[in-house]
């Protein structure tokens, strides 16, 4: 006898004598919400299935008896049972009432077993059919959900716990969907079209832990079955939440009206779909077209064809042809790819590629700023080459000086990170001075001279400018002195004597928007004539008298850029600095000096490690200038490094200066010099006298937002334990991070987000990835991912709260002494937009 029949006959038996093996509910019906206990089944079809919109997942022993067929139970939520599986009288699709999930024992009378729903499983719907009852409103729990989605929405996996809400719709009707989290905790919302484990994510949000609630809209392309999943990283994640879906009001906005999403758009006057350039948030309410004629609300559009909505739609500039596009000089534009672009620059044809402060681009020619919609926040300069569409980072800027010198001139440390593109000489140069830029007001009278030097170039190739415009100028005769000659992170000097008295501008500006940097600027005034000639003279006398080369730092280091690890070498460095005014000695050797903006009541610590053969000096300078030493340490040693903590008396630039007490030619060698803010300005100070110090300094400098991408290969065997992290709720990992660590700074302005990943992890390493506020023992985290095992790549995105150094911390749940706690890694950091 087969073992169908056997079943088959068992089944007939148990209705016979019991009407339906497992006893009846009281009166034979079950509510919404209520949850069937073990052995319950209701007494025929009608009354045993859950309703639409039934909330509770059924316990061991739903469902037992058996009779359910095809046309009885709806498909939402369907078990799939192969044709091995089911005879007649078995369960076929359609069996499992609306969003229950059978487990071990569930439909025990011709049922599947445990093999045969593995085998037959196709997904798991939680909430079926909840478009019956709009607005639907529920109150739910992950805790005991199985994994049935993991969506591509996001940039990392949600491999969790997920529950499911299927609902039908069509392309008319857009759904609202809010999920508020209950108690904390971090979950993730999203819509796909297939019932299916990697199926692709329509629309998808998550709450960043500032708000509990996530909201989304979704309108379909076509009609069809859609669910709605609630998803979380934790298998065993017990986030409690309340949901909300309903019908989302029409919406309102005509054909060409701006938009950010289909819902906002009007069905009744246009499509009901808003189309445009995502990346640049450049998009319009679209209507269906057959030819460019038919979109004329949408100036320099076209009608391009949507193939997920069978048909063709206008859409706004920015999403048509090259324009805007970036381009190399007779490619892009004018390609047998984009024959409506001719040529780019120098021929000017109708349409031209212009050189931008960080690419080339496709431009068209203009009357008004409304032809030039391809480009966010551009422009149309109607005097240029008979007027043509700018990138914003080439329109005019306002213009103000950043700060003002003295008559006698003035020095100024600069950071281009925070900067703008004010000043754009193209009457001075060929091609102008699109990047960032600072200014400085000097006045001088006729017969004044003016020198300018810049030095300690780092991360921008430098322009040195004096205009009498603070602004864009493509006049020669608001120019008079360029040089960009040195080439990049190299100093500049620029020599002018004024014809005429009055307003000047000393502008540091850069040739490319992409490349800040830092800078030291020296700016020198003199009378004129033979007392101010002989001034000069005698000071280039006095210097040599000293024994010192005039002062120009290696480098210029911005407060923000603290704290900063530099690798050098005196070895091939000029004796720049020879009376120190600290010490009872000279320092006639060569020296490295680096120049630091500080406030008052900063407390910097600078440190000397890595020194080989040779004996350091270390000071701090009050000025680049012989004598002018504020605070200085000279243990004598030789292959010792040095250690100073010296307190800022006023805001201003001060000088960490390495030298060498021993002036022999080629003297000196390699250190590293690690400087870092311990205390004064930014309330520091307050730590109570005899409580243990526990900041540390970064490892490894990746420099600022503007520099990367930024990748390295890493190792933390021989790595000190500086951060720990003990337990952080949010978005950080809840437990300590006891094992050595590598801690990387970088410097980043509001809004900008990167993206971290932690790839190529040793088999034998199981690391986490976290970004915290400080470099300290007990930093205070902002982010993390410790979400995979051993040999598991890691990630996250972070998005700066402010303008301020972060600190990326590889590290791992481990003592100090178990080698799971360390090992190899890739780490990668890379502009993130989302």
């Amino acid at each position: 006898m087969s073992r169908t029949t056997i079943l088959f006959a068992l089944m007939l038996w148990c209705v016979a004598m019991f009407a339906g093996c497992g006893g009846g509910s009281s009166n034979g019906e079950e509510t919404d919400a209520d949850a069937q206990t073990d052995g319950d089944a209701a007494e025929d079809d009608d009354d045993a299935d859950a309703t639409d919109g039934d909330e509770d997942r059924p316990t061991d022993g739903d469902d037992s008896d058996g009779d359910a067929t095809d046309d009885d139970l709806p498909t939402d939520g369907d078990v799939d049972v192969t044709d091995d599986d089911a005879t007649d009288g078995d369960a076929t699709d359609g069996d499992a009432a609306d969003g229950d999930q059978p487990t071990d024992g569930d439909e025990t009378d011709g049922d599947a077993t445990d093999g045969d729903i593995d085998e037959g499983w196709s997904c798991i719907v939680d909430y079926p059919n909840i478009h019956t009852g709009f607005p639907y409103q529920a109150t739910h729990t992950l805790a005991g959900a199985d994994n049935t989605f993991e969506s591509d929405c996001f940039d990392w996996t949600v491999p969790g716990a997920d529950a499911a809400y299927s609902l039908t719709l069509d392309e008319t009707m857009t759904v609202f969907v809010e999920v508020t989290v209950q108690g904390g905790g971090e979950v993730f919302v999203y819509v796909v079209g297939d019932c299916e484990l990697s199926a692709e994510c329509l629309v998808g949000a998550y709450n960043d832990f500032t708000s509990p609630s996530i909201q989304l809209h979704f309108r379909p392309d076509q009609a069809g079955i859609y669910y709605i999943v609630v998803d979380s990283r934790n298998p065993s994640d017990s986030t409690s939440y309340a949901i909300s879906v309903d019908l989302a009001p029409p919406g309102t906005l005509a054909p060409g009206d701006a938009c950010e999403a289909d819902w906002q758009c009007s069905l009744e006057s246009g499509a009901g779909r808003c189309f445009g350039d995502e990346a640049r948030g450049i998009k319009a309410c679209s209507i269906e077209c057959d030819v460019p004629e038919d979109c004329a609300l949408f100036p320099g559009g076209c009608c391009l064809e949507v193939p997920a909505l069978q048909g063709s739609y206008c859409h706004v500039a920015a999403s048509c042809g090259e324009a805007g596009k970036t381009a190399s000089d007779g490619q892009a534009c004018g390609s047998p790819e984009t024959p409506n672009f001719p040529q780019c620059l120098p021929s000017l044809p109708i349409d031209a590629c212009f050189p931008n402060t960080s690419y080339s681009y496709c431009s068209r020619v203009c009357t008004s700023i409304a032809q030039c919609g391809f480009f966010p926040r551009g422009c149309c300069i109607a005097t240029l080459a008979g007027g043509r569409c700018l990138h914003e980072n080439d329109c005019p800027h306002d213009c103000a000086a950043d700060e003002e010198f003295g008559a006698d001139g003035g020095t100024a440390l600069g950071d281009l990170a925070l900067a703008d593109n004010s000043v754009n000489a193209l009457g001075c140069l060929e091609g102008g001075s699109p990047g960032r830029d600072l200014v400085y007001r000097v006045d001088l009278d006729a017969g004044d001279r003016l020198t300018a030097s810049l030095s300690g170039v780092i991360g921008f190739d430098p322009v040195l400018l004096l205009v009498d415009l603070c602004g864009w100028t493509d006049l020669p005769s608001n120019c008079f002195a360029a040089i960009n000659a040195a080439g990049p992170e190299l100093g500049e000097q620029l020599d002018y004597t004024a014809q005429v008295g009055g307003e000047y501008f000393l502008v540091v500006d850069s040739v490319d928007f992409r490349q800040p940097g830092s800078f030291f600027l020296t700016a020198t005034i003199d009378g004129g004539g033979p007392d101010g000639d002989a001034d000069i003279d005698d000071d280039a006398e006095e210097a040599d008298d000293d024994g010192g080369a005039a002062c120009q730092p290696d480098r210029a280091i911005s407060r923000n850029e603290l704290p900063i690890a530099l690798d050098a070498s005196t070895t091939s460095a000029d004796n720049t600095l020879v009376v120190s005014g600290c010490l009872s000695r000279q320092m006639p050797g060569n020296d490295r000096l680096y120049a630091v903006a500080l406030q008052q009541d900063d407390e910097l610590t600078a440190n000397l490690t890595n020194v080989g053969g040779w004996n350091p000096a270390l000071f701090v300078y009050r000025d680049c200038a012989n004598g002018a030493c504020e605070e200085g340490v000279d243990n004598g040693v030789t292959g010792q490094g040095e250690s100073l903590t010296y307190t800022v008396p006023a805001d201003g630039t001060y000088y960490v200066v390495v030298d060498t007490l021993n002036g022999d030619a080629g003297n000196g060698g390699t250190f590293r010099l690690s400087l870092e803010l311990t205390g004064g300005a930014d309330g520091d100070e307050d730590v109570e006298e005899g409580e243990p110090d526990t900041s540390c300094t970064a490892d490894f400098t990746i420099g600022t937002y503007f520099t990367l991408p930024y990748t390295r290969n890493g190792d933390t065997t021989d790595a000190s334990h500086d951060v720990d992290i003990i337990s952080e709720p949010n978005q950080c990992p809840g437990w300590a991070f006891t094992s050595p660590d590598d801690v990387y700074a970088i410097s980043m302005q509001e809004g900008q987000s990167i993206r971290v990943q932690l790839t190529n992890v040793g088999l034998e390493y199981d690391p986490g990835v976290l970004v915290v506020e400080q470099c300290d023992l007990y930093a205070h985290c902002l982010i993390g991912a410790d979400d995979f095992g051993f040999g598991g790549s890691e990630g996250v995105v972070f998005t700066a709260p402010a303008n301020a150094i972060y600190f990326i911390v590889v590290d791992a749940p481990y003592e100090t002494a178990d080698t799971s706690g360390v090992g190899a890694y890739t780490l990668t950091v890379e502009q993130y937009n989302p």
